[in-house]
């Protein structure tokens, strides 16, 4: 069947989540990227039939150009200073030297801070941007992608969060991570990463939320290592390390957690 999704806008947004981004909408209903439903799709969000409720379907968005994203953040890495990195890591919370492992850049056309996402080999397709506000999205032509840490070597064991500021907090306290565009996103890049890492055991962060441990879940199935799901007790992994946490303690509240083991079909 030749279905046609289009995303949502600001003019005709989710009729799910009314948001008007990131959602796609076609005949046969919404495809909310936030709500979920008992009907996963492959592109990490949710399938919700509208019964019968008449489908407002977006514009067809204009063909986006593609982009160099190594040439961007290349060129971007190079304007960028310490002094503001120095600033951005102060005002996360984090370390100077995790903002340099997760290719922190400011991107000055936006007025946002810019961050690469990168396939499971490493290798850029994508550009995400925040503001000072906290307001995200990416660069036109982005493709999306996972936040992967360089100059960081793998470990035994790789924590997998959400987003390149949460990845950075991590970083900062010594772990070795990988974060997700979204708790739903990226399931097949982020497990073949960790393939490529020969990671031993996986600890997946979960927000507290339905969404949040059905993405964990579904990403727990596709490991080939064992893993666990655990919530934080704080909003997310830049809070906790704000509020003191360490390595020493996050390890701790892993250890009495259930270790999901792969299962024998599971392959990347």
């Amino acid at each position: 069947m030749n279905v046609k999704w289009r995303r949502v806008t600001k003019q005709c947004k989710c009729q799910i989540c009314s948001r008007p981004d990131w959602c796609t909408v076609s005949e046969m209903g919404a495809c909310c990227m936030r709500v979920a439903s008992d009907r996963p799709m492959h592109n990490g969000g949710y399938l919700h039939p509208l019964n019968g409720k008449r489908v407002e379907l977006p514009p067809p968005e204009p063909e986006k150009p593609s982009i160099n994203c190594t040439a961007i953040m290349r060129d971007l890495w190079r304007k960028t200073t310490d002094t503001q990195r120095s600033e951005l890591a102060e005002r996360l919370g984090v370390s100077l030297f995790a903002v340099r492992c997760v290719g922190a850049c400011w991107h000055p056309a936006f007025d946002a801070w810019a961050f690469p996402m990168m396939d499971a080999f490493g290798c850029i397709v994508g550009i995400r941007l925040r503001n000072n506000s906290g307001r995200k999205w990416a660069v036109c032509g982005s493709r999306q992608g996972i936040f992967i840490p360089v100059h960081f070597p793998p470990q035994p064991l790789v924590y997998v969060m959400e987003g390149p500021t949460d990845l950075s907090a991590a970083l900062t306290i010594g772990l070795f991570a990988i974060g997700r565009p979204s708790c739903s996103g990226a399931v097949e890049q982020t497990a073949q990463a960790i393939q490529r890492f020969r990671c031993q055991r996986a600890v997946l962060i979960s927000d507290n939320d339905n969404a949040g441990s059905t993405g964990a879940r579904t990403l727990a199935e596709r490991l080939h290592i064992p893993s666990c799901i655990t919530v934080l007790p704080a909003k997310d992994m830049r809070e906790f390390v704000r509020m003191g946490g360490t390595s020493e303690l996050l390890e701790s509240l892993t250890n009495s957690l259930v270790w999901n083991q792969p299962k024998s079909s599971a392959r990347v």
